[in-house]
């Protein structure tokens, strides 16, 4: 494999061996999960994503890292299927929260992603139950031109956000 492959290029690669539940590539202490339904050659059925690095980088300046990266995804991923705002941002716990927003969610459908300390990134899916008050999970279909986007943007911006990597020179 090219020493240049991305984190998304892998995670694809993964993806289009198929036959798994949940697929997992690495590259330079960056992890991405995927959980999908089911994979094809062009495209998957994502369940959730998670991105994160291998090694966190502990308390320090969590708050700052969660925010940045929080701040900057609501900036740069525009590309799913709805616009995302951050939602919530708790600077001491290290956790922000952003959502679909509220004028563009289409079937009471959302996506939420979850930063934990700038250094975890999940994205999932949802429905909301307006009668009985209730969220579930649900699955998403992804190109795997998109999907491959949105890890290397949400390795990128964690890594770009927090300093150096542990394992830079």
């Amino acid at each position: 494999m090219d020493e240049t492959t991305t984190l998304g290029e892998r995670l694809v690669e993964q993806l289009r061996a198929g036959g798994q539940r949940e697929v997992e590539a690495t590259v330079d202490g960056v992890r991405a999960r995927a959980q999908v339904a089911g994979a094809g050659q062009h495209g998957c059925e994502l369940e959730g994503l998670t991105v994160e690095r291998t090694q966190p980088r502990g308390d320090a300046g969590r708050g700052d890292r969660t925010s940045d990266v929080t701040e900057a995804i609501a900036r740069r991923i525009d590309y799913l299927a709805e616009p995302l705002q951050p939602l919530e941002l708790d600077r001491g716990a290290g956790r922000g929260q952003l959502r679909t927003r509220r004028d563009r969610v289409r079937g009471h459908e959302y996506y939420e992603i979850e930063v934990s300390g700038g250094d975890r990134i999940d994205v999932k899916r949802y429905r909301f139950d307006p009668a009985s008050g209730a969220r579930e999970p649900v699955s998403s279909n992804h190109g795997h031109g998109v999907l491959r986007r949105l890890v290397d943007d949400l390795s990128d911006l964690m890594e770009r956000r927090g300093g150096p990597r542990p394992d830079a020179p």
